[in-house]
């Protein structure tokens, strides 16, 4: 049968075409859905998705201000206020602005979902074990979560870093002025994020609506640092009263040095427990090894007896058990 060698230029050429092919189609479906919403019910449904999910989440976080307003902080709060709080608190929205904490878990679930139906066709169809596929689902969700809980965690140490300077900058500020909401927006300018977009949004909220009372609580909902809400929360007192803000600040400074060295000093705890914890798993795998080469055992034989699953079912809980504890003594730090 005659074949055809295809020349090395050829192929280099039909390679380019089909790039050029493909960037063509990515523009055209970019403008695809963009165009006008009256054209593209593609376009209409997902910004209806868009809205309805902000809406819920909207009313979800007022629910909240109001008991706070009036009830105080909560410790114990519904688990989807937390994902709405974790959400908030991580600025993913500023990077994604259409997204919301419903959409992000909807998408979560469906790369999960949509993933292990994938897989499960993958897998059937070349006799491998489907077994294997219900890891692909908790390691979506796991990700999904816990990348969240980093990026919040990330926002509330560059918040903490402000907290000083925040309250030097009120302090010089409320010497020239008397209104809080002209303080904080003089204020917000020299901040950095994401106290800087935060404190001025507030100001002008407060501004545009007149609803003062409003915007102190938007902004604790944005910013949901314990030190900066108690902060916020004795500025608007003394705004109400036209109190002094100079000696209420002078405490307010003492009170923030003594809980940056209390963090300084948890944070040295947690750095030392986790050396542990490294060193601990490190010394556990030179052991395993030097009984695999004392006995001339492999893991593999190892587990193929009940005693020898125990030992390791127990190291593998040993070791679950110290990472969910620093996991857990990391959250409770940063206030989760």
């Amino acid at each position: 049968m005659l074949q055809l060698e295809v020349p090395v230029s050829a192929r280099i050429l039909m390679m380019s075409g089909c790039g050029v092919l493909g960037i063509m189609m990515f523009f055209n479906c970019y403008r695809f859905l963009n165009l006008s919403a009256e054209r593209r019910w593609i376009k209409t449904g997902w910004e209806t998705l868009i809205w309805s999910t902000q809406e819920v989440q909207k009313k979800r976080m007022n629910q909240y201000v109001e008991v706070m307003m009036e009830y105080g902080e909560q410790e114990k709060i519904p688990w989807i206020q937390k994902w709405d709080q974790y959400f908030v608190q991580s600025q993913i929205k500023k990077k994604l602005p259409f997204l919301n904490s419903q959409l992000y878990g909807l998408l979560l679930i469906s790369a999960a979902a949509g993933g292990f139906l994938i897989l499960i066709m993958i897998i059937q169809k070349s006799g491998g074990k489907a077994a294997w596929t219900l890891l692909w689902p908790g390691a979506v969700l796991f990700a999904g979560s816990y990348g969240l809980k980093v990026l919040r965690l990330r926002k509330l140490n560059q918040t903490e870093r402000e907290l000083l300077p925040f309250l030097n900058l009120v302090d010089n500020f409320s010497r020239s002025e008397q209104d809080l909401f002209r303080i904080l927006e003089r204020t917000g300018r020299y901040l950095k994020e994401p106290l800087r977009s935060a404190v001025i949004a507030c100001s002008r909220q407060a501004v545009m609506t007149g609803n003062r009372y409003d915007a102190v609580w938007e902004l604790i909902y944005q910013i949901q640092h314990p030190k900066f809400q108690e902060i916020i929360r004795n500025l608007e007192i003394c705004s109400r009263n036209e109190a002094n803000y100079s000696e209420v600040l002078r405490d307010m400074r003492q009170s923030l040095q003594h809980y940056i060295a209390a963090r300084r000093e948890e944070k040295e705890i947690s750095k030392e427990g986790r050396i542990q914890t490294a060193f601990i798993l490190l010394m556990g795998v030179v052991m395993m090894g030097m009984l695999t080469a004392m006995t001339r055992i492999s893991m593999r034989d190892i587990l193929k007896y009940a005693p020898g699953r125990i030992i390791v079912l127990c190291w593998c809980m040993v070791l679950l058990f110290m990472i969910w504890n620093t996991c857990l003594k990391d959250q409770e730090r940063s206030g989760g």
